[in-house]
C-alpha cells in the first residue's frame, strides 16, 4: 500500500473512532487501534468476545474494558508458527484500572 493511501485510510479511522473516544469523558488507559461501544459501555482493542460477554452479565461499574497492544493469538492477531501470548483485559474508568480478566488465545485464564 502507497504511503498517501496509508495516511488517507489512517486519518478516515481517526475521524471515524474520535465520536466514540469524545463520549468516553475517560483518560485512556491505553492507546489502541479499535474502539467499540456496547451498552454503554467501551470496549478498546483485542478484546475477546469472552470478555464481553462477562461485563455484560455482570454489569460492574466501569466506563470499559481494554487490551494493550495487539497480542498474539487476541481476537484477529492469530500469527502461523507463533505462540500465543497470555495478556491482560484491564477493566478502566473506576478510580484505578484492575484486572478484568486474563487470556491466552482465546482462553481465559483463572485470576
Amino acid at each position: 500500500m502507497n504511503t498517501d493511501r496509508r495516511r488517507m485510510l489512517l486519518l478516515v479511522a481517526a475521524a471515524l473512532l474520535a465520536p466514540t473516544a469524545a463520549r468516553a469523558a475517560t483518560r485512556p488507559l491505553v492507546t489502541v487501534c479499535h474502539t467499540a461501544e456496547v451498552e454503554n459501555y467501551l470496549l478498546e482493542g483485542h478484546v475477546p468476545a469472552t470478555a464481553l460477554i462477562r461485563l455484560l452479565a455482570a454489569r460492574p461499574s466501569v466506563r470499559g474494558i481494554a487490551v494493550a497492544g495487539m497480542p498474539v493469538g487476541s481476537p484477529g492477531m492469530d500469527v502461523a508458527g507463533m505462540e500465543p501470548e497470555t495478556y491482560d483485559v484491564m477493566a478502566f474508568g473506576s478510580a484505578t484500572p484492575s484486572l478484568f480478566m486474563r487470556f491466552r488465545s482465546a482462553s481465559p485464564i483463572p485470576n
